[in-house]
Parts: structure tokens; sequence; C-alpha cells
């Protein structure tokens, strides 16, 4: 990613959307848009009412999104020392990473995050996902587990140093899913003081990011959407792969359904109710690169990156409904 400032921007066009596969219609509008001075757009969570965003060197980002239409900036956390790179969400609390370490970061006021405790870490961290008590967190050499009973003195629990280049990670139960540069790999952690891998399973062009639903993991593959059933963690097997689409930059499961987006300036909402056999619902194609994705009830927001020559970016606000028709429902001039 390129280190530079730039204006993110929340963009309100009319997009063409093509409806595909589909047994029932799906309309896609772009609903929002807001003007701010981040860095970048890193991760995308919400609790309630708030969406939080990872803004690289901007730090944390606290949006009151009760009205999708009409997004606003509640709060900010910059006292980071790199760059926000990744946050998970539990209860009242907040952990950021910006790679050097972990922020545990109260924010049972909105209007006033609180960074109540920070936990060097050796390696430079790339992604975490909180469950229950630990953090799980990877970086490029080393998995590793933090309890955070105590969210005011967090504790390294456990670390397993035989995965490498580790880029995304989701927990369900007592395994851990890794995205691995040229494999995934599944990690027990019943044990959280010594978690031991279970099992990898190599993909033609390695594994980028993870999502879990069920018993099947989707694993972006970078040109192909893996469905891969894991309901034998010692044994994962490749169920199909979803070939339609270029340059995968991220996913997020939700439902039965799968919202991808992809470098080639492309959306697409994918029904994943039969995993063998994934098909499109709605393609969006965009004039901007997509990556991060967030989906919140029937809204979903879409982080654009920094491309040259053109330095700005944007957050992008979509609606998805039943409505046979797309309609503009809100812009608002630059």
């Amino acid at each position: 990613m390129k280190v530079s400032k730039f204006h993110f921007l929340l963009l309100i066009s009319l997009i063409s959307v093509s409806l595909l596969n589909a047994q029932d219609h799906f309309a896609v509008q772009s609903v929002g848009q807001i003007y701010n001075h981040w860095d970048e757009i890193n991760d995308i969570e919400f609790c309630g009412d708030y969406c939080l965003v990872a803004a690289g060197i901007s730090g944390l980002q606290i949006l009151d999104v009760s009205d999708p239409a009409n997004p606003t900036e509640v709060s900010s956390f910059g006292h980071i020392r790199a760059r926000a790179r990744d946050l998970a969400v539990e209860n009242d609390y907040v952990y950021l990473t910006d790679g050097a370490g972990i922020f545990t970061i109260d924010i049972s006021n909105p209007e006033n995050p609180v960074e109540i405790s920070f936990l060097d870490t050796p390696e430079w961290t790339r992604a975490l996902v909180v469950s229950e008590e630990y953090i799980y967190h990877v970086s490029e050499v080393a998995f590793h587990i933090v309890d955070v009973s105590n969210p005011e003195f967090p504790s390294e629990t456990g670390l397993n140093h035989e995965t490498d280049y580790m880029s995304d990670i989701v927990v369900g139960g007592d395994y851990a899913y890794l995205a691995c540069k040229s494999y995934m790999a599944i990690m027990d952690v019943s044990n959280p003081e010594n978690p031991q891998i279970a099992s990898t399973l190599r993909l033609p062009m390695g594994v980028h990011d993870v999502e879990l639903l069920g018993d099947v993991l989707y694993c972006n593959g970078g040109s192909e959407l893996y469905a891969v059933d894991v309901s034998d963690p010692v044994s994962p097997e490749i169920i199909s792969a979803y070939l339609d689409m270029d340059m995968i930059s991220s996913v997020h499961i939700q439902g039965n359904l799968a919202y991808v987006t992809g470098f080639q300036n492309r959306l697409e909402i994918l029904d994943v109710s039969d995993p063998a056999n994934i098909q499109m619902l709605v393609g969006v194609d965009t004039d901007y690169y997509l990556r991060s994705i967030a989906v919140s009830e029937e809204y979903i927001y879409v982080g654009e990156p920094t491309t040259y020559p053109n330095l700005n970016g944007g957050l992008h606000v979509f609606n998805v409904n039943q409505l046979e028709n797309v309609e503009e429902v809100y812009t608002r001039d630059r």
C-alpha cells in the first residue's frame, strides 16, 4: 500500500447493476457521502449504530451511521505509532493494531474513546480477531494468543511459529483458520497455552483472507474464491471454486451471501447457500478500485484504496434490498 495522505470521500452516484442467476431481485443503491482528511481504509467494523474504521496513520475513526444516508464523524483515536491496519470489537472495547502493537480502546462513550492498555507485539501484526476472552493475532512469522479477560492488562498466553506469511485469521470454536502465502492452515486452540497445527491445505494461488460460515471456510485465492469443507479440521477438502472474478481483494460472509470486492472495479454478491454451486446474484461495476468491505443489516460499506495517479480514496455506502429497480435516494454535491 502507498504511504501518503489523501482525502477519503464517500461518493454518491447512480451505479450500473447487472442481475445474473438470481431467483430474487436485488437492487444496489449508493446512499451516503462524507468528507474527511483520513489516510486510508484498511478495515471496517460495527458496534451498534457506529462504524469503526482503521484508517492508516489517521488511526481509528468512529462514525455515527444510524442514518446510513448521512454518516457523521463522532470522534477519532490517533495516538498510534504506525498505521492502523486491523481492528476487532468486543462489547465496549476496540482492539486495534497498528502493526507495532495492539491497543485496547474503551468506546463505551463513542464521543470520547479512551486507551486503557497497549501490548507491544514482537513481530509486525498483520491481522487480529477477538473471541470471548482471547485475541488471536498473526504476523508473517508467528501465531499469537493474548488473554484479555482483564482488558487493562492483556497478556500473551500462547504462541506457534510453525506457520508463516500470514495475512488473515478467523476463529470458530476450538479452531483458528489462517490465511498464509501459499496455503490455509487450521490451528487447534482448545488449549490457548499450546496452540497446535491441525492441518494445512495448499491452494494454487495461496490464500489472502478467510471467512467462516458453519463448516465451510471461504478462501480468497487471488483470482478464485474457494469453498473448503472444514467439518473435519484434520482433513479439510475443497468443495468448489468460484472462478468468475479477477483479482479478489476482500471477502465478507453474512448469512448465505458472500460480498466480494475486486481490484478490477467490481463488487459482487454471491449466493453461497450451496457451497458446491456458488452463484452470482448481483454484479456492480464502479469507476474505482475496492478493497475492505463490511456489512451492517442491508447496507454495504466498502473502502476504496489509494491508486496512482488519483490519490483520493473513499468509503462507499450501498443499499441492498429486494426492489427490482435501482433508485438514487440521496445525493450531496462535492
